[in-house]
């Protein structure tokens, strides 16, 4: 089943990934959460990448693990790749995660939870609130509007109304 994984060749191991996602046998899950250390960073993009044909908690602990990756395209493939994946086993993953002082990394654990609906991602989201990254209050937003709790307008409405004076943002409550 992992034919070319072991391929002292980036290409061949590549090809072995593709074809591994390919083939969406289940089976594949533990060699490709293997190669999500590969000695490549071009090998560890494209199993982040095809880590998302499948499901199960291996897979989004894979990803988490890439997040913490040495290469940047590795890094942006994982969060990419958790945020597609929408799968609940992957909550039990992402959750420990949320305290990531990265700002890519908490993202991308920020849009991974957003719809699997888990609230103790709620405390994480309301202080992401006040984060610098416009990217990650985006993803905050998200979750708490996933979440739906209404005790979180206040804080919602305190960060509407902490952005720069020339742009303010309005928003209305039903």
């Amino acid at each position: 089943m992992a034919e070319g994984l072991d391929d002292p060749s980036p290409g061949a191991r590549i090809m072995a990934v593709i074809g591994l996602a390919d083939s969406a046998d289940p089976a594949a899950i533990p060699y490709l959460a293997k190669a999500v250390t590969d000695r490549n960073a071009g090998v560890r993009k494209q199993v982040a990448q095809a880590l998302t044909d499948f499901h199960g908690p291996e897979i989004a602990a894979a990803l988490v693990l890439a997040l913490n990756d040495s290469g940047a395209v590795v890094v942006e493939a994982a969060a990419e790749s958790l945020t597609e994946l929408k799968d609940p086993a992957a909550g039990d993953a992402i959750l420990p995660r949320l305290d990531a002082s990265d700002e890519v990394k908490l993202a991308a654990c920020l849009a991974g939870i957003k719809e699997l609906l888990r609230p103790e991602a709620m405390g994480t989201a309301i202080t992401a609130l006040k984060h610098a990254s416009t990217v990650v209050r985006i993803q905050a937003v998200g979750v708490i509007g996933w979440l739906q709790d209404e005790t979180t307008l206040p804080a919602l409405r305190d960060a509407a109304h902490a952005g720069p004076p020339h742009r303010p943002c309005r928003f209305r409550v039903p």
